[in-house]
């Protein structure tokens, strides 16, 4: 007498080792059930977002205060957490990281108020 499995019952009623047949067919389902668990897993596990593309620029500032942009700048890109404004000590430059759009925005920002001026001169410039 034999069961589904591939293992054959003795005339006492114990269940003799299964045969290589069946081994192989448990194997074979096992390997199966780990291959679609981890596609399953792969395909619906929920990832970490990579988060919005950002973009660098450093301005340079004509007539508008460092601190001024800085506040202006900060103000204006509230709306993204990602987003970073400085500017190093004492320049005239202020380095924005935002979202493209929201690049966009700072610029538009700038050129509303930081014309009307002449380029400031550098420092170094003694005879002009």
């Amino acid at each position: 007498m034999s069961d589904s499995s591939g293992g054959t019952y003795t005339e006492s009623g114990g269940v003799t080792a299964p045969t290589q047949f069946s081994v192989r067919r448990y194997g074979v389902a096992a390997a199966m059930l780990v291959v679609v668990l981890v596609g399953v897993l792969v395909w619906v596990a929920p990832w970490a977002p990579a988060g919005p593309a950002t973009a660098e620029e450093v301005v340079a500032l004509r007539c508008l205060p460092t601190d001024e942009a800085l506040v202006g700048f900060e103000a204006l890109l509230r709306a993204e957490p990602a987003s970073t404004v400085r500017a190093p000590e004492g320049a005239r430059v202020v380095s924005i990281r935002t979202t493209p759009a929201l690049l966009d925005r700072a610029r538009a920002w700038l050129a509303d108020h930081d014309s009307g001026c002449a380029a400031p001169r550098p420092s170094t410039c003694n005879p002009c």
